[in-house]
């Protein structure tokens, strides 16, 4: 009997023993599987951390833009990926705990937000390198984005000689004035021999300050001719330049023009 009990004792301990074994492995992979992940999210969250130092670098660098919701736009997208960081929970004790949190840390996933981060930065960066563009530009740079400008079929730059408002060079004057046809202006209806004596009838031009302010005070000036007798046509302000479009153009023809104009000279090349 005694034997028997014996027996029975240690079949007991033998159960025991290989339960217990079981249990302690898969708590052991539990918890490997959970530190890997761990590790994982450290990995993401450090990536994340680098890319938002770098967005808020670039914002407080504070460099104008020639989109101005361009920097806002970042600013949002840093402050959305701050929220999204994920904190490390500490390990569980319970093994099912375990399981669920590594089901989670696995599940995390900035791929998104660290595109828009990227996106965002490098449409500032842009914007900025499009606003320097447009800043008192050379007569060159001018001309040549005119002439690459569908539609355009003649340009000519005035000079001190025949420039038609005798304000080239001259303080709080233009530095380049450059006049072009258009194909969609009938010629025929405008007085003058040569694009410069037509003037901006026959297509429009681009007049090119030195400051923002010099442009501003141009603007204004042609702003109290609209709607009268003595209008010239569209004229809108880009960087330091006045993009004008001929008279003789329907409101749609100017704005299409001019929308073709100012995507030609903000293109970075």
């Amino acid at each position: 009997m005694l034997k028997r009990t014996n027996i029975l004792l240690v079949l007991v301990i033998l159960s025991v023993a290989i339960l217990t074994g079981c249990t302690s492995k898969e708590e052991k992979t539990a918890i490997s599987e959970f530190k890997t992940a761990t590790t994982k999210v450290e990995n993401l969250n450090t990536e994340l951390d680098t890319a938002v130092s770098e967005a808020e670098k670039l914002i407080a660098s504070g460099e104008k833009a020639f989109d101005e919701n361009a920097i806002s736009t970042l600013e949002t997208t840093v402050s959305t990926a701050k929220t999204r960081k994920a904190t490390l929970p500490e390990q569980p004790k319970e093994l099912e705990a375990i399981k669920s949190e590594t089901e989670k840390l696995n599940a995390i996933d900035y791929t998104d937000i660290l595109k828009q981060l990227s996106d965002a930065g490098t449409a500032y960066e842009n914007s900025i390198k499009q606003l320097k563009q447009v800043t008192a530009p050379t007569e060159a740079f001018v001309i040549e984005r005119v002439q690459a400008t569908d539609g355009i079929d003649g340009v000519s730059a005035a000079t001190e000689d025949n420039d038609p408002n005798g304000q080239l060079g001259k303080q709080g004057g233009y530095i380049a004035q450059v006049y072009f046809s258009y194909n969609l202006v009938n010629q025929s209806e405008t007085s003058g021999n040569s694009i410069i004596e037509k003037g901006t009838d026959c297509g429009g031009s681009i007049e090119v300050y030195n400051t923002v302010e010099e442009a501003e005070t141009r603007n204004t000036y042609l702003a109290s001719f609209d709607g009268g007798i003595f209008a010239s046509g569209s004229h809108k302000i880009v960087g330091t330049m006045i993009v004008r479009t001929s008279n003789l153009l329907t409101a749609s023809q100017q704005k299409e023009l001019e929308s073709k104009l100012v995507n030609s000279l903000i293109e970075l090349k």
